[in-house]
């Protein structure tokens, strides 16, 4: 009954009930095997409504019981929190500098130093600022430039980041851009994603590549 719950479930309460019950007593080893199984589970119906939302199911509804830290916790996110004047000063720094050549310093300061991460959380919030433009208003055609290159970098810089946090904000921008109809599937932009589903990946920086395939993969049918 509780394996049905956990797994099956409409309320996200009672998986999420049944699944603490189970951990406190099923052997670790079994509870790894039946995690797997609630994460490959369609989730409820309410979580249902795009892949992202399944993704957001999947990243914070049962990320406490993987052991995974949480997304939020890697210093490429902390390090700007507590650092956030410098964030800001980079971020005006950076405003008018193409996003080509801010790819370019990206992967030069790839180091897990405050100064690095702080530069490369900057500029994945530009990137994401400009996937988050809306197909067809004033401002996605003033930004088109921008909207390209960044599909053009952002497979290399999924690539590289070592920050769980940052990996995840970068994936996490395909995923904003499919929303909005940035839809990419390039040969560089699938095999970046697939690199993510590596199971000793962090659940989220996972679950959302998921998401973003699923997507590119949708749009690509007729």
């Amino acid at each position: 009954m509780l394996r049905a719950c956990a797994l099956e479930a409409p309320d996200d309460e009672v998986r999420w009930a049944a699944l603490r019950v189970l951990q406190a007593r099923l052997p670790a080893e079994e509870f790894e095997v039946l995690v797997a199984e609630a994460m490959a589970a369609e989730p409820p119906e309410k979580w249902r409504v795009s892949p992202a939302t399944c993704a957001m199911w999947r990243a914070y509804g049962l990320r406490p019981f993987t052991g995974a830290s949480e997304i939020w916790s890697y210093p490429g996110y902390t390090v700007r929190g507590r650092q956030r004047g410098v964030y800001e000063i980079y971020k005006e720094l950076i405003a008018t500098i193409s996003i080509r050549e801010l790819a370019e310093d990206y992967l030069n300061h790839l180091s897990d130093s405050e100064a690095d991460l702080i530069l490369r959380s900057a500029i994945v919030d530009r990137l994401r600022a400009a996937l988050n433009t809306r197909q067809g208003s004033e401002s996605a055609q003033r930004a088109e430039a921008d909207i390209q290159q960044a599909l053009l970098c952002l497979p290399r810089l999924i690539s590289v980041e070592p920050d769980p946090a940052l990996r995840w904000l970068l994936v996490a921008s395909v995923v904003d851009g499919c929303q909005l109809g940035w839809t990419d599937g390039s040969a560089e932009m699938i095999s970046a994603l697939q690199q993510c589903l590596d199971p000793k990946e962090h659940i989220t920086v996972r679950s959302f590549a998921e998401a973003a395939l699923e997507m590119m993969y949708s749009s690509s049918q007729p």
